[in-house]
């Protein structure tokens, strides 16, 4: 990988022979990670959960396909942040901004056996699919997707949906 970074770096001229060069010699990246839309297992202790990574999504291919294989799990230092609270407080409200393909979504609903209100917040649509597709599989009924854009403004902004959510939940 540290040789396809160095091609943002080569004149435009030359970049498309390195390239070029690169992917006769190991392998083009793209068609090894991405040739499929497929179900990655994902497995932190004793939590399973699948996530959808989408055909062309090359950056899902990369972090999330074959993570047991590889006997490693993505975001070490979050997914230790996120137990050590729920263990702390067991009754909270999880939104998941900016959720990709529902990782933590996934594992926050499964560590609190579904108990707790969790929005998976997401801008793009393709990634809202997967997230949808990965809701199903994983038969969860406690995360509401979002597709939504949150701003980078410094002003106060108020998320209505979940708002009107939040006045509903019993827990």
């Amino acid at each position: 990988y540290f040789f396809y970074f160095l091609l943002f770096f080569v004149p435009r001229n030359l970049f498309y022979y390195l390239n070029r060069a690169l992917n006769l010699t190991i392998g083009n990246i793209n068609k090894v990670y991405c040739s499929n839309a497929c179900f990655s297992k994902i497995k932190i202790k004793d939590i399973i959960f699948d996530v959808y990574l989408s055909k062309n999504n090359y950056q899902a291919h990369l972090v999330y396909k074959d993570l047991i294989k590889r006997k490693k799990f993505y975001e070490a230092s979050q997914i230790t942040c996120l137990k050590s609270i729920y263990d702390f407080e067991k009754y909270i409200v999880f939104a998941d901004l900016g959720s990709f393909v529902g990782y933590f979504s996934f594992y926050f609903s499964i560590l609190t056996e579904q108990k707790n209100k969790i929005f998976s917040i997401e801008s793009n649509k393709s990634h809202c699919d997967s997230i949808e597709k990965g809701l199903k599989k994983n038969n969860l009924n406690n995360i509401e997707m979002l597709n939504a854009i949150l701003s980078d403004k410094k002003e106060e902004l108020y998320i209505i949906h979940i708002l009107k959510s939040l006045k509903n939940l019993k827990i």
